[in-house]
């Protein structure tokens, strides 16, 4: 079950990833999880939920940044 603080703190990451200093582990699994064959894709999702999570749902919008607003994010942070 994924927690909702954790999801919360992986959606910040995301955004660090997309728009700041990239180079913290959680960034570089950001990275991975586009790179990643689909064996290798879901052992990472299965290792890291919440962040899978993030990634997913971000990966699917129609825009970042409103992805990114919608979790009390922006350019302006």
């Amino acid at each position: 079950m994924i927690e909702p603080d954790k999801l919360k703190k992986a959606v910040e990451r995301l955004y660090d990833w997309q728009y700041r200093d990239g180079t913290s582990f959680t960034c570089q699994l950001y990275s991975l999880f586009g790179k990643a064959d689909p064996i290798n894709k879901i052992k990472l999702f299965i290792a890291f939920p919440e962040e899978a999570a993030a990634y997913t749902a971000w990966h699917k919008s129609d825009d970042p940044d409103v992805f990114f607003e919608s979790h009390g994010l922006g350019l302006s942070n």
